[in-house]
């Protein structure tokens, strides 16, 4: 996946990897619940540092920055983001139709499959 320029190697069905998405888009609502009400340059430094650090967390530490620029500019870091949580929601209806597909070949039932999604 190439965001803004910077080649990023993602797969969401690898366990560090997803393990690591999880915990940043809990921390984005962490930094959108932070950022309320606050004054709209508080907002932007708020919002912009934390997707660098969810990119710093995903995918090692100084990508936040290469992908999003040493500024803090709030359009290209919420693009960004976007971009990664497309690409996560695009990935994980894969992994949840492999996952269907295996309950499948396991004689599992519906229900079974079911409780495979929440996962």
């Amino acid at each position: 996946m190439q965001i803004n320029g910077v080649e990023l190697e993602y797969n969401y069905s690898e366990e560090k990897t997803n393990r690591a998405t999880m915990e940043a888009v809990l921390y984005m609502a962490e930094k959108g619940n932070e950022s309320a009400g606050k004054l709209l340059p508080d907002s932007i430094g708020i919002l912009s540092a934390g997707i660098k650090y969810c990119f710093d967390l995903i995918f090692g530490k100084g990508t936040g920055e290469r992908v999003c620029g040493k500024e803090n500019d709030l359009l290209v870091c919420v693009n960004a983001y976007s971009e990664l949580i497309k690409e996560k929601q695009r990935q994980e209806e894969i992994m949840l139709e492999s996952a269907r597909k295996l309950q499948e070949l396991l004689g599992g039932t519906e229900e079974e499959a079911e409780k495979a999604e929440e996962v």
